[in-house]
């Protein structure tokens, strides 16, 4: 990595991409959201992210914006959002989880404290996301390829490495036409290793999954069955350790409907037992 310096920001740019067109745009990165042919992802909460081109190549740039001064003290013993998502891309890579290496990342500091952080990635061509793919194909055809069942697998694959996403969401899931389960794994500034709370990061990581399965396909059946089953079958549960870990993911994917129904106004509802039932179908 290459480092700058301007003003109250710090830079780390990779050699590979660090081009003065490139290196020039990184100095004001906020100008990034208004760079000509941007495509802005996400500008809500607490991060936002866009899509650029540059040097004739693609970059997905994200902000961690501040989270108040008591965050970014913590910053300065753990490291910026952006520096600890860039060890945890490494450690997933070590340990073969599809994920991009960043080319870049900043911090914005004040008094040495990262108040704001940045961080780049090339963005790999032909993927979309797993909404974008499920919008694209259709109800029928998304359920009939196997997508589902082959994520499934890459995410009990990843647990059973001992490690968690924290937000898998479908927009941080990338697929492709040539490879069904995930191309790419992004956004892991939550992820890490399991640790002691296996069962709470495992159950955390499939109810989220679950929630976007629920609000994005028409139905829910047999999409949501193909990839819990998936699942349970690929980290060898026999059936009574499935139904308390299916038991507790129903609970949680509960609690998460309940939450956006308040929050954005889905109304998306789980009976009980309508997961743990899957088992018994």
């Amino acid at each position: 990595m290459i480092s700058f310096r301007k003003e109250n920001l710090v830079g780390f740019i990779s050699g590979s991409v660090a081009g003065e067109e490139f290196q020039n745009l990184l100095m004001d990165p906020d100008r990034l959201f208004s760079y000509p042919d941007a495509v802005v992802l996400k500008q809500e909460g607490n991060t936002r992210t866009v899509r650029f081109s540059c040097q004739g190549r693609e970059f997905l740039f994200k902000h961690f914006l501040s989270r108040g001064w008591a965050h970014s003290v913590r910053g300065l013993v753990r490291g910026s959002r952006a520096k600890r998502a860039a060890e945890k891309a490494e450690l997933f890579s070590y340990k073969g989880i599809p994920t991009p290496s960043p080319v870049a990342f900043l911090e914005r500091r004040h008094l040495r404290i990262p108040v704001e952080s940045y961080i780049c990635y090339e963005f790999l061509p032909g993927t979309e996301n797993l909404t974008e793919c499920y919008r694209r194909m259709g109800f029928g055809a998304f359920g009939q390829a196997g997508i589902l069942e082959a994520v499934a697998r890459d995410v009990a694959g990843m647990h059973e490495k001992g490690l968690h996403h924290g937000d898998l969401k479908w927009s941080n899931i990338l697929i492709s036409e040539k490879q069904t389960g995930m191309a790419w794994l992004v956004d892991l500034d939550g992820a890490g290793i399991i640790g002691f709370a296996r069962g709470i990061r495992m159950v955390e990581d499939l109810s989220r999954f679950l929630v976007d399965l629920l609000e994005n396909m028409e139905a829910r059946m047999p999409g949501m069955g193909q990839f819990v089953r998936a699942y349970v079958h690929a980290r060898g549960l026999d059936r009574e350790k499935a139904v308390r870990f299916l038991r507790s993911v129903e609970k949680k994917t509960q609690q998460k409907l309940r939450t956006h129904a308040r929050t954005r106004g889905h109304r998306i509802r789980l009976k009980d037992r309508e997961i743990t039932g899957i088992l018994q179908a």
